[in-house]
């Protein structure tokens, strides 16, 4: 039986549903082929796209790695500091 978008119009919807609630931070897609939810961040962090099976909590993996991101841009290592040698 060969496959119809019709066939999977509740994950589309609820991708759309995600995607007003993450707003513009958040560009997120239902993938047929890989029968998950796929999420890419469109903020100011350099995070990897987010894949979640429809059973899964997307919105939490989201803020979970959103999370992350900032926990690592704010690190003391990536703040600028003296230069070497500087006393």
């Amino acid at each position: 039986m060969p496959w119809r978008v019709t066939d999977d119009r509740a994950f589309y919807d609820q991708a759309e549903a995600y995607q007003q609630h993450t707003g513009e931070r958040w560009w997120i897609m239902w993938s047929p082929s890989g029968r998950v939810f796929v999420a890419f961040y469109c903020g100011p962090f350099t995070i990897r796209p987010v894949r979640v099976a429809p059973h899964g909590d997307l919105l939490s993996e989201l803020a979970r790695a959103e999370r992350a991101a900032f926990r690592l841009a704010h690190r003391p290592s990536n703040r600028p500091g003296p230069a070497w040698g500087s006393p």
